[in-house]
């Protein structure tokens, strides 16, 4: 008897090669850790980066902290400073003793500072004050100098308009005097003391004033008996006084009517009291015999 046998109606596939699988793994979840590994790195170096700016915002407040409690006290004390060496006794030295005054000043209060940043900070706080007082200081200095030398000049140029006022001073001696005055005038202006302008009428008004003196000191002998007389021959240019006549051809002709004008004022005053004493003899004498 046969036994009956069961027949696929499709054949077993024979699997000769690996098949790939239905479920695969993701590339998002594969590289998930390295990227947390990235970002805990970068969150830990942002951090250290806040930290290190942290850091440096309060080492540089610290630092303008320190500058700015000793600023006040530099600039105090350069200011009494200058207000001493404005007084100083010597003018041409003063400005050099306030310079070395001041930088002792700034070394003293640089000192005190606890770091380099501390020292940039403070010298860039007083830096433009520094600049500032000196120029203030070079300034008022330079106006006390000019006080003080023009206030001289004028003194010695004072003195030197009494020598044609004394006529037991030769000729000689005036034009000498003179020199010396003018050589005083040139030396003002090359100091700086007087400009150009100033420098023009001094030299100017110098050979003015001692030709005024010495005409007015001959008019006022009591030994020149015809001041007017004498006071027309200078003005015509022919007087016998040797310094009278080199003044006369450095004056103008505005200048030398303008002495001779005052000259005949005090000469008519002096004939008038001339007159007027002879007038009071006259007087007294006639009186006095009225009585006898």
């Amino acid at each position: 008897m046969r036994v009956p046998t069961y027949t696929s109606q499709s054949a077993i596939q024979r699997q000769t090669a690996a098949q790939p699988l239905d479920v695969q793994l993701s590339t998002s979840a594969m590289t998930a850790p390295g990227r947390a590994y990235a970002d805990a790195g970068a969150t830990t170096k942002q951090g250290g980066k806040q930290a290190l700016n942290f850091g440096v915002k309060l080492f540089e407040a610290s630092a303008e902290n320190e500058a700015a409690k000793h600023t006040p006290k530099y600039k105090e004390e350069l200011s009494a400073a200058k207000a001493k060496y404005l007084k100083f006794h010597n003018l041409d030295n003063a400005q050099k003793e306030y310079d070395k005054a001041q930088k002792l000043i700034h070394q003293k209060y640089r000192s005190k500072m606890s770091f380099g940043a501390s020292k940039r900070k403070f010298d860039d706080a007083v830096r433009d004050h520094t600049v500032r007082e000196r120029i203030d200081f070079r300034k008022k200095n330079n106006t006390r100098i000019i006080q003080v030398k023009t206030g001289i000049l004028d003194g010695e140029l004072q003195n030197a308009n009494e020598i044609p006022s004394n006529l037991d001073n030769s000729a000689a001696v005036v034009s000498a005097a003179k020199v010396t005055a003018a050589t005083q005038i040139n030396k003002a202006f090359a100091d700086g003391v007087i400009n150009g302008e100033e420098y023009t009428k001094r030299q100017q008004k110098l050979e003015f004033d001692f030709a005024h003196n010495r005409l007015l000191a001959h008019v006022n002998n009591p030994n020149e008996k015809d001041p007017i007389g004498f006071v027309e021959r200078f003005l015509t240019g022919q007087t016998s006084k040797k310094y009278l006549q080199e003044s006369y051809k450095k004056l103008t002709a505005a200048e030398r009517q303008k002495i001779g004008d005052a000259a005949l004022k005090t000469a008519n005053k002096r004939i008038k009291g001339r007159l007027d004493g002879i007038k009071l003899r006259e007087s007294q004498e006639a009186s006095a015999n009225n009585k006898t």
